[in-house]
């Protein structure tokens, strides 16, 4: 179907993105990334179970006041090595930026 006459589709049949990208009980994540890329007003309501609180979360805000002195120290110490017993490892070894510190 064309884009518009899905979004159509989807409005009145209640079909989530998720069910429309898994086929064989796996999702296809091309699929909802490009569905999740939409702007969050797009995305179906989630399915909350009765009771559960739920607030849908906010947008990351960007700060761009310049750090300040306990925060430049912070970043120092996570890169240093000489914290480590061998000298080798720095917490940023682990902990990746690029994939959320995890």
């Amino acid at each position: 179907m064309r884009g518009w006459l899905l979004a159509i589709w989807m409005g009145l049949t209640g079909v989530h993105a998720h069910a429309l990208c898994q086929k064989d009980n796996h999702y296809d994540l091309i699929c909802l990334r490009n569905h999740y890329q939409k702007p969050s007003s797009q995305w179906h309501p989630p399915t909350v179970d009765e009771g559960v609180v739920w607030l849908e979360l906010a947008p990351i805000v960007i700060d761009d006041k310049p750090p300040t002195p306990i925060a430049i120290l912070g970043r120092q110490l996570f890169f240093e090595t000489a914290l480590s017993s061998d000298g080798q490892v720095a917490c940023v070894n682990c902990h990746d930026p690029q994939h959320g510190f995890f």
